[in-house]
């Protein structure tokens, strides 16, 4: 395999833990002081078909896109009125 462990901590590091980052912060606005019917907003992650199914030249950027699609069902969908991973062309 041409992967490295350093392809593999940019991926994850750039896919999973800024996008934690940046979904802790978003939800901490979406839950400020307010009246319920201005609470709550949209977490929208760009994802990518890759998250689906890798292919041998983007293994790396495949397993970031993938561990960011289970983050964006799992994490944070309880704490914002909606979560998605936008994948274009996303083939299932």
């Amino acid at each position: 395999m041409d992967i490295t462990e350093h392809d593999i901590s940019l991926s994850v590091t750039t896919n999973i833990v800024a996008a934690t980052a940046f979904s802790q912060a978003a939800v901490k606005a979406f839950t400020a002081a307010g009246s319920e019917e201005e609470k709550g907003g949209s977490l929208i992650m760009t994802g990518a078909t890759s998250a689906w199914r890798g292919s041998k030249a983007f293994g790396a950027f495949a397993a970031g896109k993938h561990g960011l699609r289970a983050l964006s069902q799992v994490r944070f969908l309880p704490l914002s009125r909606r979560t998605t991973a936008h994948e274009p062309a996303a083939a299932r």
